[in-house]
């Protein structure tokens, strides 16, 4: 098992997704865990490098991925399987909550055995038991309650639920931040809102969610609008594939009633007018906001030619389609 960690854990560090080697290491996985001499050499620590792996690299789709999950999931459950180490702990309730196979019982039993110097002060661990609590309250039917149904330990974290300390832990990690303030927004970001209010719609920066729960790039609160703007750390090196994290972050946020537009840096074009371009059919593409088309700028025409390959270069990967309409429709 200490070699297959060590490749799970290298990849997930290198931000390298390797769907082959994930999944024959997940089909292994699960030939050892169904059998009883091998399932006992699985860890704590063992299932905390295993799930955090997966998650990290959003390698939870796949069928073998999703039979090594559950079974990695069904030994977590285990009495014994799991120690105090709020580390091993945070990551096994957050890979889980990644491939959405927590449930209540084992997020309260992760609660329950971390001490209580991690449960008020472990930032990584609060982070994780956070976003971990998020999903199950809001994505699993039947799980509302949460945590809070635990008599033993519903009071403690209600207590910290209350205070912001888990919400405010999550988005310094997210954020580099221990509130939902204001940040210098990235370049990148300015442009992206440049470019989004040029088209005549009004957003704000930075915005804070109702319940803190995310601290949202550029949002359109009056029409549950978030443009999250990914830079390359939310996405795998080799594919440009969201990470788990992303992923997870775009879940939460459609389940807490918003509609995630995602701005990839490697798509976002370079020029100012197929930037707008680009916004325009985004939002209407994730969104469903329909805004007019942008009137074209002074020195358009001179360079018509030119820039219509360019811009359909520049507007590809995820829009090429419909931006290539739209880019005809506008008769370039």
């Amino acid at each position: 098992m200490q070699a297959c960690d060590m490749v799970l854990w290298s990849l997930a560090e290198l931000r390298h997704a390797a769907p082959a080697c994930f999944d024959a290491l997940a089909e292994a996985g699960t030939a050892a865990l169904s059998n009883p001499a091998k399932r006992r050499h699985f860890t704590s620590q063992n299932l905390s490098t295993c799930l955090w792996a997966y998650g990290r690299l959003n390698m939870v789709h796949s069928e073998p991925c999703r039979r090594f999950l559950s079974a990695l999931a069904a030994r977590a459950a285990e009495p014994g399987a799991l120690d105090g180490n709020p580390h091993a702990l945070g990551n096994v309730a957050w890979g889980l909550a990644v491939a959405q196979l927590l449930d209540a019982p084992l997020l309260q039993r992760v609660w329950g055995l971390a001490s209580l110097k991690a449960r008020s002060t472990n930032e990584s661990f609060l982070s994780q038991i956070f976003q971990a609590e998020l999903s199950l309250r809001l994505e699993r039917t039947g799980h509302s309650t949460s945590l809070a149904a635990s008599a033993d330990v519903g009071k403690t974290f209600s207590i910290l639920l209350e205070a912001g300390i888990l919400r405010l832990a999550s988005q310094q990690l997210w954020r580099g931040r221990l509130s939902c303030t204001a940040r210098p927004p990235t370049r990148l970001q300015r442009a992206v809102g440049d470019a989004v209010r040029a088209l005549g719609v009004a957003v704000v920066e930075e915005y804070c969610s109702k319940g803190a729960e995310y601290s949202i790039d550029l949002a359109v609160p009056s029409a549950h609008v978030a443009i999250e703007v990914d830079g390359p750390s939310h996405f795998a090196e080799n594919t440009r594939q969201p990470l788990g994290q992303t992923a997870l972050k775009r879940r939460l946020l459609v389940a807490l009633g918003w509609r995630p537009v995602p701005v990839p840096f490697f798509d976002f074009p370079r020029r100012g007018h197929a930037r707008v371009l680009y916004m325009r059919e985004a939002l209407a593409h994730f969104a469903g906001l329909a805004t007019p088309l942008p009137p074209r700028p002074p020195d358009w025409d001179a360079a018509r030619e030119a820039d219509k390959l360019a811009l359909l270069r520049e507007l590809g990967g995820r829009f090429a389609l419909v931006a290539g309409a739209a880019v005809e429709a506008a008769d370039l």
